[in-house]
């Protein structure tokens, strides 16, 4: 019977050792598995914070397009505009021009209506000279006249 009770207390020393064996694998694996949990919880983090971050670029992305499709946009309006400008500036200045010659011809004109009223006034006032020269002459004439008459009676 020794032998017997030896025999179960090896046993049972045997199975104690491999139910603590066991044990002991069984909290390695619960460790494991929950390392294995843990690790996969952080790249599901990671995968999440990779999409909302690609997303956020995506939005960033069609936000740039946005703002350079505008900024092409107000290029475009404010060459349009420059255009425009130049062109009304050259009509502008092709006005002054006119303008600037429409004087110069009036200024001419006015100087050419001078200038034949002053030749008339002159031509006028040349004739009112003969006039008075003819007169003067007459007079002096007559006067002659009666001075000679005076001295023939005297």
């Amino acid at each position: 019977m020794l032998v017997v009770v030896m025999r179960r207390e090896a046993h049972e020393s045997a199975f104690s050792r491999q139910r603590e064996d066991l044990r002991e694998w069984q909290q390695k694996l619960q460790e494991g598995e929950e390392r294995l949990s843990k690790a996969q919880r952080i790249i599901n983090q990671r995968e999440e914070r990779s999409d909302e971050n690609d997303k956020i670029f995506k939005q960033k992305e069609k936000d740039l397009e946005e703002a350079q499709r505008k900024i092409d946009e107000a290029n475009s309006m404010l060459k349009k505009k420059e255009d425009e400008m130049s062109c009304r500036q050259a009509n502008l200045v092709l006005k002054e021009k006119a303008c600037f010659f429409l004087l110069l011809h009036c200024t001419f004109f006015i100087y050419l209506d001078f200038s034949l009223l002053f030749l008339h006034e002159f031509d006028a006032t040349r004739k009112k000279l003969v006039i008075k020269e003819e007169e003067l002459r007459v007079r002096e004439e007559k006067l002659n006249d009666r001075e000679k008459i005076s001295k023939e009676k005297c």
